[in-house]
């Protein structure tokens, strides 16, 4: 489970922690995500209904964000919960948040419309190497 992997580099990497953040969910889903966060050693944080909540929505549009990313359970890349912690190892004193670019991953040539202009409408976000 990613959760388990996440959290395993966590706790190998100095400076490094693992922290769950779930989003519109039920009580019982909620004692479940906490429970999978204890015993990974992750945090866990309850934020309101956002962007995961339109999981449910009636519109398939809507929430077929989130169902693909159910479907692609993969392992997090070697080095993942590390590299962050070298960059804020790097960074000046005025630094606030340190991320890394948000890409698609197309599953087919996206129409000629979406140009990297309206990336930011879907939550894609690269601002290059600084």
């Amino acid at each position: 489970m990613p959760l388990t992997a996440v959290a395993a580099q966590a706790k190998a990497t100095d400076g490094a922690g693992a922290l769950l953040v779930t989003s519109g969910l039920g009580a019982e889903a909620r004692e479940t995500h906490e429970r999978l966060a204890a015993e990974t050693g992750a945090g866990v944080v309850h934020a309101g209904p956002g962007l995961s909540s339109l999981a449910t929505a009636p519109s398939p549009r809507r929430g077929d964000r989130h169902p693909r990313l159910r479907r692609r359970r993969r392992d997090p890349a070697a080095g993942l919960a590390r590299a962050p912690c070298v960059r804020w190892g790097e960074a000046a004193d005025d630094v606030a948040c340190i991320g890394g670019a948000i890409l698609p991953r197309w599953l087919a040539p996206p129409p000629d419309w979406i140009g990297t202009g309206i990336w930011p409408s879907y939550s894609l976000l690269d601002l290059g190497p600084e």
